[in-house]
Parts: C-alpha cells; sequence; structure tokens
C-alpha cells in the first residue's frame, strides 16, 4: 500500500507496517493487554486513515502517530492511547536531549572563553566540558523526576553540579593530622609520615588532590594550624614561610583534577593560641599575600580565618595580631 515513510531526519526509508502493529502492541502491554490480534486490526484502520488522509504522498512519522493516537481513543482503548502517548512524549524528549546535547558539544568545540577561572581551554579541559554536558542531559532525561528535570530547565530552580548527581560525595573535611601522623596509601603506594614543614606541606597539597579525584565539591582541613603545628615548633620563621609558599604554589598548579583544574581547596585556621600554631597561620597568611611567582592573585586554597572573642575579636585578645 505504502512504500516509503520519511523520517526525522529527513531520509526516506521503506515502509514497514508491522512496526505500527509492534508500537501499538507495546503500549498495549504496558496496560496489561496481551491481544497481538487487536493490534494487527488497528493497524489496518491506521493504514486506511493514512490512505484517505495523505493519498499516496509520502508522509512522515509524526503524521503516522498522530493517527495512532486517534484510532486507538475511538476505538475506545484509552488506557492503551495514554500509554503510547506517555511513551511517544518520552521518545521526543530523548530525542531533544540528544540534539541539545550535540548542540553543546559543538559550542564547547568552537568555544575559547574561561567560564570558569578553574577550567582552561586545553584539550583535557574540552573533554571535561563535553562529559558534564552529557552527563546533565543524562540525569535530566533518565533519572531526574520529571517535575524536577523540566523546573530546572525552565530556571525556576537550579541544580548546582548537576553534572555529578549520582556519580559520588560533594565535600569533606580531611583530618590531615592523622594522615600526616600516621601515613596514608593514595592508590599507588604508601606514603610515610612526614618530619619537617617542607614535606608536611607537600603532602598535604598531595592529599587535597587525591581526595578532590575523589569528589566533585571543595576539599578542606579544618584545623590546619593545629594539625600543622607538630611540624614546625622548631623551625625557623623563614622556614616556615618557604613551606607555605610551596604550599600556596601547589595548590594552583597541580592541574589533577579533571578538565585541568587544580583542587578546589579550603583551609580553616586563625583559634589556635600556641606559638607554633600561631607561627603557620602567619606565615601561611604572608605566603598568601605575597601571591605566586610575579604577585598573582592565587585562586586557592580559600584560607578561611575563623573569628571567635577572646581569641582573635577584639584588641588584646592573643591572636588578634593575626
Amino acid at each position: 500500500m505504502f512504500k516509503k515513510i520519511l523520517k526525522r531526519d529527513g531520509r526516506e526509508v521503506p515502509f514497514d507496517e508491522t512496526k505500527i502493529t509492534d508500537a501499538i502492541f507495546k503500549a498495549a502491554r504496558a496496560v496489561g493487554g496481551e491481544d497481538r490480534q487487536t493490534a494487527m486490526e488497528l493497524t489496518i484502520e491506521v493504514l486506511k486513515l493514512l490512505k484517505k488522509k495523505y493519498n499516496g504522498q509520502v508522509f512522515g512519522v509524526e503524521g503516522v502517530q498522530d493517527i495512532v493516537e486517534k484510532v486507538l481513543i475511538e476505538a475506545g482503548y484509552a488506557r492503551t492511547a495514554k500509554a503510547y502517548i506517555l511513551y511517544r512524549d518520552k521518545r521526543t524528549r530523548m530525542r531533544e536531549a540528544k540534539g541539545e546535547l550535540m548542540d553543546a558539544v559543538a559550542e564547547i568545540l568552537e568555544e575559547t572563553s574561561r567560564e570558569n577561572a578553574n577550567i582552561g581551554n586545553s584539550p583535557s579541559a574540552k573533554m571535561l566540558q563535553i562529559a558534564s554536558a552529557a552527563s546533565r542531559q543524562y540525569y535530566l532525561s533518565r533519572l531526574l523526576p520529571e517535575e524536577m528535570s523540566l523546573a530546572h530547565s525552565k530556571g525556576d530552580i537550579h541544580i548546582h553540579d548537576l553534572d555529578f548527581y549520582g556519580k559520588t560525595l560533594n565535600c569533606i573535611q580531611i583530618p590531615l593530622d592523622r594522615l600526616l601522623q600516621e601515613g596514608f596509601n593514595t592508590g599507588h603506594g604508601y606514603i610515610r609520615p612526614p618530619k619537617r614543614p617542607t614535606s608536611a606541606t607537600a603532602l598535604a597539597a598531595i592529599i587535597l588532590q587525591s581526595s578532590q579525584n575523589d569528589m566533585f565539591g571543595g576539599q578542606s582541613f579544618p584545623f590546619f594550624d593545629k594539625q600543622m603545628a607538630p611540624f614546625v615548633e622548631n623551625e625557623d620563621e623563614n622556614e616556615v614561610f618557604q613551606s607555605m609558599e610551596a604550599l600556596v604554589y601547589n595548590l594552583n598548579s597541580m592541574h589533577s583534577r579533571a578538565g585541568s583544574q587544580v583542587p578546589f581547596s579550603s583551609i580553616n585556621l586563625g583559634t589556635e593560641t600556641d606559638e607554633a600554631s600561631r607561627k603557620v597561620t602567619r606565615n601561611l597568611l604572608l605566603a598568601f599575600e605575597a601571591g605566586l611567582g610575579k604577585g598573582e592573585n592565587p585562586i586557592f586554597p580559600n584560607i578561611i580565618f575563623r573569628l571567635r572573642e577572646g581569641v582573635n575579636f577584639n584588641p588584646g585578645d592573643p591572636n588578634y595580631d593575626l
């Protein structure tokens, strides 16, 4: 009866009426139906309407689906029609997501700007952006509840770090003191405990780097001054400054995350009043203030200086000078 059908991409392919029967039967089975003969009879009605409407002209897939819906509803198979419509809508959204993904990939490959200061335009950075775009489309079309997916797409809500949804944990506070005292394993060998401040800060950077590769959010040392204090007690100011400067350099140059990103790191300090902890805080702040090699502002670490009355908040407090 019909020789050709027009696909959505513009290609003409041989018409196969069994595909109509298969689609109707699949929708029927979704609501408990098991009679393929009925699906075949409904297909005949669809073919009659197609012949009447198009009269020998080549028609498209959407036209066939519209008539299938019409036949199902008019024949009294409302539940089957609903299942067919829902499946059709799902397939439509999947096609749209695929098209949007291809558009996003093309834009990424052409783009030369840096939307995120921590992501460059190197080949690995492009790969990260493409993988992120694919992940977002997958989660929006396959995993998230439809109402949440639509709300995000319309801008009613924003799901932060959507590209990592379902992959791993977000952020963590790292017990630096325990790792430096006991040593640790990054997966490729055991690291012995350090003895000098320069070694300790080098390992601190490696700890942040290793942890960052297992997560997508920020990595933090909660009590850096206290945790680093044992390694600086008997060291002079210059040695401690050099070790803190090395830490700042490492955290801004170790392109260890996907996309050539440096670790998203935060360091908490400021409330320990013993001299060793104060030495750590003072020299890290000085190293951070000095900037990188030509005075550039460091991107990381985020330094979180905690305030507390009686410690550093008011003049006369032991850490007020810091």
